[in-house]
Protein backbone atom coordinates (compact mmCIF):
# COMPACT_ATOMS: atom_id res chain seq x y z
CA UNK A 1 0.00 0.00 0.00
CA UNK A 2 1.17 3.65 -0.34
CA UNK A 3 2.21 5.75 2.79
CA UNK A 4 1.48 9.25 2.62
CA UNK A 5 3.47 11.46 5.34
CA UNK A 6 3.07 15.38 5.89
CA UNK A 7 6.59 16.05 6.96
CA UNK A 8 5.32 20.18 7.37
CA UNK A 9 4.14 18.73 10.69
CA UNK A 10 7.33 17.33 11.70
CA UNK A 11 9.92 19.82 10.49
CA UNK A 12 11.14 22.24 13.13
CA UNK A 13 14.07 24.97 13.19
CA UNK A 14 15.20 25.05 16.31
CA UNK A 15 18.74 25.74 18.89
CA UNK A 16 20.23 22.77 19.95
CA UNK A 17 20.88 22.27 23.25
CA UNK A 18 20.64 18.49 24.32
CA UNK A 19 24.31 17.02 23.20
CA UNK A 20 24.34 13.52 23.90
CA UNK A 21 27.55 10.91 24.65
CA UNK A 22 28.56 10.37 21.18
CA UNK A 23 28.36 6.67 19.95
CA UNK A 24 30.33 4.87 17.33
CA UNK A 25 27.44 5.48 15.12
CA UNK A 26 26.84 9.23 15.83
CA UNK A 27 30.54 10.01 15.62
CA UNK A 28 30.93 8.07 12.12
CA UNK A 29 27.53 9.94 10.84
CA UNK A 30 29.19 13.44 12.09
CA UNK A 31 32.39 12.25 10.04
CA UNK A 32 30.50 11.18 6.83
CA UNK A 33 27.79 14.07 6.80
CA UNK A 34 26.83 16.61 9.42
CA UNK A 35 23.41 16.89 8.19
CA UNK A 36 23.00 13.09 8.54
CA UNK A 37 24.07 13.44 12.27
CA UNK A 38 21.94 16.14 12.46
CA UNK A 39 19.06 14.33 11.79
CA UNK A 40 20.25 11.38 13.28
CA UNK A 41 21.31 12.33 16.68
CA UNK A 42 19.70 15.96 17.36
CA UNK A 43 16.50 16.01 15.67
CA UNK A 44 15.22 12.35 16.84
CA UNK A 45 14.10 11.01 13.67
CA UNK A 46 14.31 7.34 14.41
CA UNK A 47 14.61 6.33 10.17
CA UNK A 48 12.68 2.56 9.94
CA UNK A 49 11.46 1.77 6.49
CA UNK A 50 7.85 1.93 6.57
CA UNK A 51 6.88 -2.00 6.61
CA UNK A 52 5.32 -3.80 8.70
CA UNK A 53 8.27 -6.11 8.50
CA UNK A 54 11.03 -3.95 9.43
CA UNK A 55 8.63 -3.20 12.66
CA UNK A 56 8.22 -6.56 13.54
CA UNK A 57 12.06 -7.28 12.86
CA UNK A 58 12.81 -4.40 15.72
CA UNK A 59 9.99 -5.94 18.21
CA UNK A 60 11.79 -9.64 17.56
CA UNK A 61 14.99 -7.94 18.81
CA UNK A 62 14.17 -6.67 21.30
CA UNK A 63 11.98 -9.92 22.41
CA UNK A 64 15.28 -12.29 21.60
CA UNK A 65 17.73 -9.77 24.25
CA UNK A 66 15.22 -10.51 26.65
CA UNK A 67 15.16 -14.30 26.62
CA UNK A 68 18.88 -14.29 26.11
CA UNK A 69 19.37 -12.37 29.33
CA UNK A 70 17.45 -15.26 30.95
CA UNK A 71 18.98 -18.00 29.33
CA UNK A 72 22.33 -16.86 30.62
CA UNK A 73 21.14 -17.22 34.08
CA UNK A 74 18.55 -19.80 34.21
CA UNK A 75 18.33 -23.78 33.99
CA UNK A 76 16.72 -24.96 30.58
CA UNK A 77 14.15 -26.31 32.81
CA UNK A 78 13.62 -23.08 34.66
CA UNK A 79 13.59 -21.09 31.13
CA UNK A 80 10.94 -23.19 29.98
CA UNK A 81 8.92 -22.43 32.93
CA UNK A 82 9.60 -18.59 32.29
CA UNK A 83 8.98 -18.51 29.02
CA UNK A 84 5.62 -20.43 29.04
CA UNK A 85 4.67 -18.08 31.93
CA UNK A 86 5.68 -14.90 30.93
CA UNK A 87 6.64 -14.56 26.84
CA UNK A 88 3.24 -12.36 26.33
CA UNK A 89 4.30 -9.67 28.91
CA UNK A 90 7.80 -9.96 27.63
CA UNK A 91 6.03 -9.31 23.98
CA UNK A 92 3.80 -6.66 25.64
CA UNK A 93 6.93 -4.39 27.60
CA UNK A 94 9.11 -4.81 23.85
CA UNK A 95 6.05 -3.50 22.35
CA UNK A 96 5.61 -0.87 24.46
CA UNK A 97 9.26 -0.06 23.90
CA UNK A 98 9.30 -0.18 20.51
CA UNK A 99 5.97 2.26 20.29
CA UNK A 100 7.11 4.53 21.71
CA UNK A 101 10.67 4.90 20.16
CA UNK A 102 9.03 5.39 16.70
CA UNK A 103 5.70 7.32 17.93
CA UNK A 104 7.32 10.75 16.82
CA UNK A 105 8.24 9.01 13.44
CA UNK A 106 7.20 10.84 10.68
CA UNK A 107 7.54 7.74 8.53
CA UNK A 108 5.67 5.40 11.35
CA UNK A 109 1.75 5.29 11.57
CA UNK A 110 2.33 3.28 14.88
CA UNK A 111 -1.31 2.80 15.77
CA UNK A 112 -2.55 0.98 12.60
CA UNK A 113 0.96 -0.94 13.19
CA UNK A 114 0.29 -1.53 16.67
CA UNK A 115 -3.78 -2.79 15.77
CA UNK A 116 -2.61 -5.27 13.28
CA UNK A 117 0.25 -7.04 15.19
CA UNK A 118 -2.32 -7.50 18.09
CA UNK A 119 -4.84 -9.98 15.75
CA UNK A 120 -0.96 -11.45 15.07
CA UNK A 121 0.53 -11.85 18.79
CA UNK A 122 -0.09 -15.46 18.71
CA UNK A 123 1.59 -16.19 16.06
CA UNK A 124 4.56 -13.82 16.98
CA UNK A 125 5.06 -15.90 19.84
CA UNK A 126 4.55 -19.24 18.23
CA UNK A 127 7.74 -18.37 15.67
CA UNK A 128 9.77 -16.28 18.21
CA UNK A 129 9.96 -19.64 20.45
CA UNK A 130 10.76 -21.95 17.46
CA UNK A 131 13.15 -19.61 16.42
CA UNK A 132 14.89 -19.30 20.37
CA UNK A 133 14.47 -22.70 21.00
CA UNK A 134 16.23 -23.80 17.78
CA UNK A 135 19.09 -21.63 18.45
CA UNK A 136 19.42 -21.79 22.16
CA UNK A 137 17.53 -24.58 23.58
CA UNK A 138 17.86 -27.89 20.80
CA UNK A 139 21.86 -26.81 19.91
CA UNK A 140 24.42 -26.81 22.24
CA UNK A 141 25.06 -23.05 21.66
CA UNK A 142 28.18 -21.20 22.25
CA UNK A 143 26.22 -18.84 24.66
CA UNK A 144 25.92 -22.06 27.60
CA UNK A 145 29.20 -23.63 26.65
CA UNK A 146 30.57 -22.83 29.79
CA UNK A 147 28.48 -22.66 33.26
CA UNK A 148 31.48 -20.50 34.92
CA UNK A 149 29.73 -16.88 34.57
CA UNK A 150 33.05 -15.62 33.77
CA UNK A 151 33.44 -17.35 30.75
CA UNK A 152 30.04 -16.51 29.11
CA UNK A 153 29.54 -13.84 26.64
CA UNK A 154 27.91 -11.02 27.44
CA UNK A 155 27.32 -7.30 25.82
CA UNK A 156 28.56 -4.51 27.79
CA UNK A 157 27.83 -1.15 27.78
CA UNK A 158 30.78 1.25 28.63
CA UNK A 159 30.62 4.87 28.74
CA UNK A 160 33.62 7.90 29.46
CA UNK A 161 33.37 11.12 31.05
CA UNK A 162 36.37 12.44 29.32
CA UNK A 163 35.65 12.31 26.18
CA UNK A 164 31.98 11.99 26.76
CA UNK A 165 31.59 8.62 24.75
CA UNK A 166 29.97 5.57 25.06
CA UNK A 167 29.49 2.26 23.20
CA UNK A 168 27.99 -1.10 23.32
CA UNK A 169 30.27 -4.28 22.83
CA UNK A 170 29.33 -6.96 21.47
CA UNK A 171 31.66 -9.48 23.28
CA UNK A 172 34.34 -9.43 25.99
CA UNK A 173 35.86 -11.63 28.36
CA UNK A 174 38.20 -9.51 30.31
CA UNK A 175 41.01 -10.60 27.49
CA UNK A 176 39.43 -10.53 24.22
CA UNK A 177 37.43 -8.04 22.75
CA UNK A 178 35.68 -9.34 19.55
CA UNK A 179 32.94 -7.04 16.84
CA UNK A 180 30.22 -9.66 15.45
CA UNK A 181 29.30 -8.75 12.27
CA UNK A 182 26.76 -10.17 9.93
CA UNK A 183 27.39 -8.71 6.63
CA UNK A 184 30.08 -8.09 4.47
CA UNK A 185 33.82 -7.20 5.39
CA UNK A 186 33.92 -3.22 5.03
CA UNK A 187 36.95 -0.56 5.95
CA UNK A 188 35.26 1.19 8.72
CA UNK A 189 34.71 -2.14 10.99
CA UNK A 190 38.45 -1.36 11.81
CA UNK A 191 37.70 1.63 13.45
CA UNK A 192 34.44 0.28 14.89
CA UNK A 193 36.78 -1.68 16.59
CA UNK A 194 39.12 0.89 17.41
CA UNK A 195 36.41 3.15 19.33
CA UNK A 196 35.42 0.03 21.32
CA UNK A 197 39.31 -1.01 21.86
CA UNK A 198 39.81 2.96 23.20
CA UNK A 199 36.87 2.69 25.63
CA UNK A 200 37.92 -0.13 26.98
CA UNK A 201 41.67 1.26 27.48
CA UNK A 202 40.84 4.49 28.99
CA UNK A 203 38.21 2.02 31.52
CA UNK A 204 41.81 0.33 32.29
CA UNK A 205 40.50 -2.98 30.90
CA UNK A 206 43.18 -5.46 29.71
CA UNK A 207 42.50 -5.97 26.36
CA UNK A 208 45.03 -8.50 25.14
CA UNK A 209 43.34 -9.39 21.65
CA UNK A 210 41.11 -7.78 19.20
CA UNK A 211 39.26 -9.34 16.10
CA UNK A 212 36.15 -8.94 14.18
CA UNK A 213 33.96 -11.76 13.75
CA UNK A 214 31.96 -12.37 10.12
CA UNK A 215 29.95 -15.18 9.57
CA UNK A 216 32.37 -16.34 6.86
CA UNK A 217 35.79 -15.58 9.01
CA UNK A 218 37.35 -14.34 11.72
CA UNK A 219 39.84 -11.28 11.44
CA UNK A 220 42.11 -10.71 14.30
CA UNK A 221 43.08 -6.80 14.35
CA UNK A 222 46.37 -5.34 15.91
CA UNK A 223 46.09 -1.88 17.63
CA UNK A 224 49.18 -0.26 18.65
CA UNK A 225 49.97 3.82 20.38
CA UNK A 226 49.54 5.58 17.49
CA UNK A 227 46.06 4.41 16.68
CA UNK A 228 45.18 5.05 20.03
CA UNK A 229 46.66 8.70 19.66
CA UNK A 230 44.84 8.92 16.11
CA UNK A 231 40.94 8.30 17.46
CA UNK A 232 41.92 10.08 20.90
CA UNK A 233 42.34 13.08 18.34
CA UNK A 234 39.24 12.48 15.99
CA UNK A 235 37.04 11.93 18.91
CA UNK A 236 38.08 15.30 20.41
CA UNK A 237 38.06 17.18 17.30
CA UNK A 238 34.30 15.64 16.82
CA UNK A 239 33.18 16.67 19.64
CA UNK A 240 34.51 20.40 19.71
CA UNK A 241 32.63 20.19 15.99
CA UNK A 242 29.45 19.70 17.24
CA UNK A 243 29.98 22.09 20.59
CA UNK A 244 29.85 24.51 18.29
CA UNK A 245 27.13 24.20 16.20
CA UNK A 246 23.92 25.68 17.92
CA UNK A 247 21.29 25.71 14.86
CA UNK A 248 20.25 23.25 12.04
CA UNK A 249 22.00 25.64 9.27
CA UNK A 250 25.10 24.77 11.22
CA UNK A 251 25.11 21.10 10.10
CA UNK A 252 26.67 20.81 6.70
CA UNK A 253 25.65 18.31 4.25
CA UNK A 254 28.70 16.19 2.78
CA UNK A 255 26.36 15.39 -0.59
CA UNK A 256 27.54 12.90 -3.18
CA UNK A 257 26.85 8.83 -4.03
CA UNK A 258 26.13 7.93 -1.01
CA UNK A 259 22.90 9.71 -0.74
CA UNK A 260 20.83 7.98 -2.50
CA UNK A 261 21.58 5.33 0.30
CA UNK A 262 20.83 7.51 3.12
CA UNK A 263 18.65 7.23 5.09
CA UNK A 264 17.44 10.18 5.94
CA UNK A 265 17.64 11.62 2.23
CA UNK A 266 13.79 11.97 1.58
CA UNK A 267 13.96 15.03 4.38
CA UNK A 268 17.37 16.22 3.77
CA UNK A 269 16.85 19.78 0.83
CA UNK A 270 20.03 19.14 -0.66
CA UNK A 271 19.61 15.24 -1.90
CA UNK A 272 16.88 16.87 -4.09
CA UNK A 273 19.21 19.29 -5.74
CA UNK A 274 21.89 17.04 -6.58
CA UNK A 275 19.37 14.04 -7.85
CA UNK A 276 17.60 16.30 -10.21
CA UNK A 277 20.88 15.98 -12.61
CA UNK A 278 20.50 12.10 -11.65
CA UNK A 279 17.02 12.15 -13.01
CA UNK A 280 17.41 13.66 -16.26
CA UNK A 281 20.41 11.68 -17.34
CA UNK A 282 17.87 8.85 -16.79
CA UNK A 283 15.01 9.94 -18.31
CA UNK A 284 17.64 10.85 -21.24
CA UNK A 285 18.61 7.28 -21.61
CA UNK A 286 14.55 6.59 -22.57
CA UNK A 287 14.29 3.43 -19.97
CA UNK A 288 11.97 2.17 -16.64
CA UNK A 289 14.00 3.00 -13.79
CA UNK A 290 12.85 3.53 -9.54
CA UNK A 291 14.12 6.42 -8.25
CA UNK A 292 13.31 9.47 -6.04
CA UNK A 293 11.88 12.38 -7.17
CA UNK A 294 10.59 16.02 -5.74
CA UNK A 295 8.02 17.90 -8.03
CA UNK A 296 6.65 21.23 -6.94
CA UNK A 297 2.86 21.03 -6.53
CA UNK A 298 1.11 23.33 -8.82
CA UNK A 299 -2.30 22.85 -8.10
CA UNK A 300 -4.48 19.87 -6.36
CA UNK A 301 -7.97 19.29 -7.59
CA UNK A 302 -9.41 16.38 -4.75
CA UNK A 303 -12.80 15.68 -6.07
CA UNK A 304 -11.00 14.42 -9.57
CA UNK A 305 -7.96 12.51 -7.88
CA UNK A 306 -5.28 14.78 -9.39
CA UNK A 307 -2.01 16.55 -8.77
CA UNK A 308 -0.45 19.32 -11.40
CA UNK A 309 2.87 19.45 -10.51
CA UNK A 310 5.68 21.90 -12.15
CA UNK A 311 8.72 19.89 -13.47
CA UNK A 312 11.82 21.36 -12.74
CA UNK A 313 13.79 23.61 -15.33
CA UNK A 314 16.18 20.49 -16.09
CA UNK A 315 13.12 18.71 -16.98
CA UNK A 316 11.29 20.78 -18.75
CA UNK A 317 12.02 19.43 -22.68
CA UNK A 318 8.53 19.92 -23.64
CA UNK A 319 5.73 19.62 -21.57
CA UNK A 320 6.20 22.18 -18.33
CA UNK A 321 3.62 20.43 -15.99
CA UNK A 322 3.10 16.44 -15.61
CA UNK A 323 -0.01 15.05 -13.79
CA UNK A 324 -0.35 12.39 -11.14
CA UNK A 325 -3.75 10.77 -10.41
CA UNK A 326 -3.93 9.74 -6.30
CA UNK A 327 -7.08 8.50 -4.62
CA UNK A 328 -8.47 11.25 -2.40
CA UNK A 329 -8.21 8.88 0.23
CA UNK A 330 -4.42 9.05 0.02
CA UNK A 331 -4.35 12.99 0.33
CA UNK A 332 -3.27 12.88 3.90
CA UNK A 333 -1.91 16.58 4.65
CA UNK A 334 -2.52 18.69 7.22
CA UNK A 335 -5.14 21.21 5.93
CA UNK A 336 -5.13 23.43 8.48
CA UNK A 337 -1.75 24.03 7.05
CA UNK A 338 -3.00 24.59 3.44
CA UNK A 339 -1.80 23.10 -0.08
CA UNK A 340 1.69 21.39 0.72
CA UNK A 341 3.92 23.25 -2.12
CA UNK A 342 6.30 20.13 -2.74
CA UNK A 343 5.72 16.53 -3.03
CA UNK A 344 8.64 13.91 -2.89
CA UNK A 345 8.14 10.29 -4.08
CA UNK A 346 10.33 7.60 -2.80
CA UNK A 347 10.87 4.50 -5.18
CA UNK A 348 8.38 5.68 -7.78
CA UNK A 349 8.77 4.16 -11.26
CA UNK A 350 9.83 6.75 -13.86
CA UNK A 351 9.95 6.47 -17.63
CA UNK A 352 9.92 8.63 -20.78
CA UNK A 353 7.44 8.81 -23.29
CA UNK A 354 9.53 10.17 -26.92
CA UNK A 355 7.81 12.26 -29.84
CA UNK A 356 9.53 14.19 -32.14
CA UNK A 357 12.76 14.33 -30.08
CA UNK A 358 11.08 15.36 -26.64
CA UNK A 359 10.85 13.81 -23.69
CA UNK A 360 8.00 13.59 -21.93
CA UNK A 361 8.50 12.33 -18.39
CA UNK A 362 6.00 9.63 -16.96
CA UNK A 363 5.65 8.98 -12.73
CA UNK A 364 3.79 5.82 -11.85
CA UNK A 365 3.81 4.46 -7.79
CA UNK A 366 3.95 1.23 -6.79
CA UNK A 367 2.99 -0.34 -3.38
CA UNK A 368 6.49 0.33 -1.90
CA UNK A 369 6.36 3.93 -3.14
CA UNK A 370 6.42 6.57 -0.52
CA UNK A 371 5.24 10.01 -0.63
CA UNK A 372 6.39 13.31 1.66
CA UNK A 373 3.93 16.42 1.47
CA UNK A 374 6.32 19.41 2.11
Amino acid sequence: MLNFYDLRTHQENFEVIKKNKLTYTSYNNFKKCEKKYFFANITGYKFQKKTYKTFKGILRDKVRSVLTSRWYNEEEKKFNKFFNNNIYNVIEDALQSVCEDLLENPRININKINSKFIIEKNIFARDVYREFKNKFIDKKSDFKSSKSTSQRRYEINIELDDPPIKGIIDEYDGKKLIEHKSGKEEIEHREQLLFYYYLLINKKKTVYECEISYSDKKKKIIFDEYDLKKIDKNIRQVIIEINSKKYNQDYEPSTGDQCNKCEFNYICPSYWEINKDIILDKIKQNKVFFSNISLKIHSVDIENEEIKCELPNEYKLKDQFIFLRINKKLFTFDQNLGWPSEIRILNAKIWARIENNNYYPQISMQDETEVFWI
